[in-house]
């Protein structure tokens, strides 16, 4: 499950959630200045529940993507990548 400014993302335009075994990932199509941001990461099963955080921060178009750092020292990181047509 992942969530922005207080509220569940679902998969629509803008959002595609994507799973492979263990790893899950939130792809925003078109980012824009408010999506900028925490994003959680809870995960749910019958042992209990996680959960981690990012914050993301929207730059200018001409400005080279980062990496953005989760606050749980159990993830050792992700990337963030994009597709743009120009």
């Amino acid at each position: 499950m992942w969530i922005f400014d207080n509220c569940e993302i679902l998969e629509d335009d803008d959002f595609k959630l994507l799973h492979d075994g263990e790893l899950h990932s939130l792809v925003i199509r078109e980012v824009y200045p408010e999506d900028a941001g925490i994003y959680y990461c809870k995960a749910f099963n019958a042992a209990g529940e996680e959960q981690c955080s990012a914050k993301i921060d929207v730059k200018g178009k001409n400005e080279r993507p980062c990496w953005a750092r989760f606050n749980d020292s159990s993830v050792w990181g992700y990337l963030m990548d994009w597709n743009r047509t120009v």
